[in-house]
């Protein structure tokens, strides 16, 4: 296990790599809590399986502390690949992006939230972090989460791959605009994911959000590129751990 800020791990799946991602606690420019966390691998039943864990002490309320995640694509925060070079679709392409995946979680107290952290740029290669580049859209899929909210408000209520969902949006803000869909299955809805698809989510943003805000938030076009996928928890504070089998 690794628990230096930003410790990385290369797992065997194409393109991604597990980032212990702390980038909110003391002593990284933000200081919204100080703790502990740690990325993991372990063999669950003859499979490869990998994890994190975190154990924070929330100095700002509601104030991400960490995303502990597993990465695939280009960063637009830090203007690199992850693991290696990949194709990078547009949505027009209509790429199809689906996941498997089964998780278990324990241990957990506090705020969080277990989530798909999707970027999506007019340019194929984004950087200078979130706000960098102009028309830049976050869309996230909290599967589950605990006291905290979602960065948006106007809630709408939604159906994604038989599932139902509130879906928010913060109108760019801060520079980019975050386009969140919060699960109302329940905890335990998400244990065990098959065929999954992100395509459906994509596809709904860009049909819902695709007039312009202003001229530094443009509408979400068929010509966004699809540049990274992330899977993690957001921490505001307290403790838990999430295993995961079977991702790909």
């Amino acid at each position: 296990q690794m628990s230096g800020e930003w410790d990385t791990i290369y797992p065997p799946m194409a393109g991604m790599k597990i980032v212990n991602n702390l980038w909110g606690i003391v002593g990284a420019g933000f200081d919204h809590g100080a703790g502990t966390g740690t990325i993991f691998t372990e063999d669950i039943q003859g499979s490869y399986a990998f994890g994190w864990a975190w154990d924070f002490t929330s100095y700002k309320p509601n104030s991400v502390i960490s995303f502990q995640s597993v990465d695939w694509g280009w960063s637009p925060n830090s203007g690199a690949w992850f693991n290696g070079e990949v194709p990078l679709n547009k949505i027009g392409d209509n790429k199809e992006y689906t996941i498997d995946f089964d998780m278990k979680r324990t241990d957990r107290s506090g705020a969080w939230n277990t989530a798909f952290d999707i970027w999506l740029y007019p340019e194929m290669y984004p950087t200078g972090g979130s706000a960098g580049d102009k028309g830049g859209y976050e869309i996230m899929i909290w599967f589950d989460y605990e006291v905290q909210g979602p960065w948006g408000s106007n809630p709408q209520d939604v159906t994604i791959n038989g599932k139902r969902w509130k879906v928010y949006d913060n109108n760019g803000d801060a520079g980019w605009r975050v386009v969140s869909y919060l699960s109302q299955e329940g905890p335990n809805a998400f244990e065990s994911v098959r065929d999954f698809s992100i395509t459906n989510f994509i596809n709904d943003a860009q049909w819902r959000y695709s007039t312009d805000v202003d001229y530094n938030t443009p509408g979400l076009s068929k010509e966004h590129y699809i540049n990274a996928i992330e899977f993690g928890n957001e921490s505001c504070g307290g403790r838990g751990m999430l295993e995961l089998n079977n991702y790909d």
